[in-house]
């Protein structure tokens, strides 16, 4: 019998969209040259779909080691170029699994960790790096460097449980920082950490006071 707890139907338009171990699917044929891929049959909508399907492996022409030694370069910090020579693909190979496989991360995250009842403490800071080159270096007026030069990873880090609450890259902006604490308050259900730690980044006094902030009456006394 064929373990299908961990597949959800992919089709979108689904009732069962999304949701794992309903009893939807069923294992209807093989595909791959050596037939060692499943066909996933949905009984509620009718679709068929690959098991890879929603992974950075669908429709993957490469080797699945191949495409994992990929990943494992850009997760030690890689960079595309390096990581194209170590692992003897094109840059663009390397970047179209990384865009996926980074897709496939955040949706697993939201998933994961769309709640975090035991979070205790946060610690927020922003990591700099840049795509393709320094900021200093774009021109204004070369449409291709839109999309390229300095971006901040905005991260909350539960460090009593080592869990990465929320990260939110993009620059280094107070909309940034609100976008960060807010995204948090929602993981954390609106409850008040009893620790909240920062850099000396200003965004983030406004940002949590909004979020978190509540106004309270000291009593008389006489």
């Amino acid at each position: 019998m064929d373990d299908l707890s961990r597949f959800c139907c992919q089709n979108s338009r689904c009732p069962d969209f999304g949701r794992r171990d309903a009893g939807n699917l069923t294992v209807t044929g093989r595909l791959g040259k050596s037939r060692q891929y499943r066909l996933l049959y949905c009984r509620t909508c009718r679709a068929r779909s690959s098991e890879r399907k929603g992974t950075p492996l669908y429709r993957a022409h490469l080797p699945e080691d191949k495409v994992t030694s990929i990943l494992e370069h850009i997760t030690e910090g890689c960079g595309v170029l390096k990581t194209a020579r170590l692992v003897k693909v094109h840059p663009d190979t390397v970047s179209r699994y990384g865009r996926a496989a980074g897709a496939h991360a955040r949706a697993a995250h939201d998933e994961l960790v769309a709640h975090s009842p035991e979070t205790r403490e946060v610690q927020m800071d922003e990591k700099w790096s840049f795509v393709a080159k320094k900021e200093k270096n774009c021109d204004e007026d070369d449409p291709e460097d839109q999309f390229r030069g300095d971006c901040w990873d905005h991260v909350a880090f539960d460090p009593e449980h080592r869990l990465v609450v929320s990260v939110v890259p993009g620059e280094r902006t107070a909309e940034s920082v609100r976008e960060l604490v807010g995204d948090v308050q929602e993981r954390l259900d609106g409850r008040v950490p009893d620790l909240i730690t920062t850099d000396e980044y200003s965004a983030y006094e406004g940002a949590i006071l909004e979020a978190f902030g509540a106004e309270v009456m000291s009593p008389r006394t006489g």
